[in-house]
């Protein structure tokens, strides 16, 4: 596939997609209620077993499957994250049914940071990348007050929760391009890696004084398995479904949900 047609295949990258597809509650069954929010990296998406809307929820994103490993213990009767949300549609259309929760997690900030608009300007040949985006620096240091806002109102929403917000695993290799970056320069994966660091940063600053609100910190959960490694964790370019290029698959989701198994005990 040529460098030009591979970028464009890209232009449908679903974290510039902003979505509020329905979503179907569950009954609790005995277990505590647990509520999923965020954007595509709690959705799974492109990962199987998809819900069939566009907010593109897979069975095989880290919160069915760490309902499924908790043992009952964790119900996941609120999957409300999807695709292309921002801080913003969170706000606006994941809190409504929040109040039986007792546990919610929940990955926001990247949409908002313009990371799929960015990946896709980066990866046209020619384009310079970082020097194409001086205020990116400034752009994710002013989401700190958003994300602050957004944990408070879910802490409010669910008073009998405790929210666990996870940061952004790295999926690109230091210095590491192969098939799987496509036209991403080694300049491009450090820069890429030093943003996805500071939104982490960010992430974690915000939930300070937030009440019953932890950061579950997966910045390094794919130590060793990013793009460019034996065994890769995220999805690479994919010709075929852009809309999942870029982000974990089902072997990151899983390695997420130890984390949060790791977290709630």
């Amino acid at each position: 596939m040529g460098r030009v047609a591979r970028a464009s295949a890209l232009i449908g990258l679903s974290l510039l997609l902003v979505v509020t597809g329905g979503r179907a509650p569950a009954a609790a069954a005995g277990g505590l209620a647990y509520a999923a929010l965020g954007d595509s990296y709690s959705s799974g998406t492109g990962s199987g077993g998809e819900d069939g809307t566009d907010c593109r929820r897979s069975a095989n994103g880290y919160p069915p499957v760490y309902a499924r490993s908790s043992g009952g213990r964790f119900v996941l009767t609120d999957f409300a994250a999807c695709t292309g949300a921002t801080i913003g549609t969170v706000e606006q259309s994941q809190l409504a049914a929040l109040a039986p929760a007792q546990l919610v997690t929940l990955t926001a900030g990247g949409n908002d940071a313009r990371f799929g608009e960015i990946v896709i300007h980066c990866l046209w040949p020619g384009d310079a990348c970082r020097t194409d985006y001086p205020d990116e620096d400034q752009r994710i240091d002013s989401l700190a007050g958003p994300l602050h806002r957004l944990y408070g109102e879910v802490a409010a929403a669910a008073p009998s929760a405790q929210l666990l917000v996870l940061t952004y695993p790295q999926i690109l290799r230091p210095g590491g391009t192969c098939q799987s970056t496509w036209t991403l320069t080694r300049d491009d994966v450090d820069w890429f890696r030093s943003e996805y660091a500071r939104m982490n940063a960010v992430i974690r600053r915000a939930a300070q004084g937030v009440p019953r609100t932890q950061v579950v910190d997966v910045e390094n959960a794919f130590a060793g398995h990013e793009l460019c490694t034996a065994q890769e964790w995220a999805f690479g370019g994919r010709f075929n479904d852009p809309y999942s290029s870029f982000h974990p698959n089902p072997l990151g989701h899983a390695s997420m949900a130890s984390f949060l198994r790791a977290a709630t005990g």
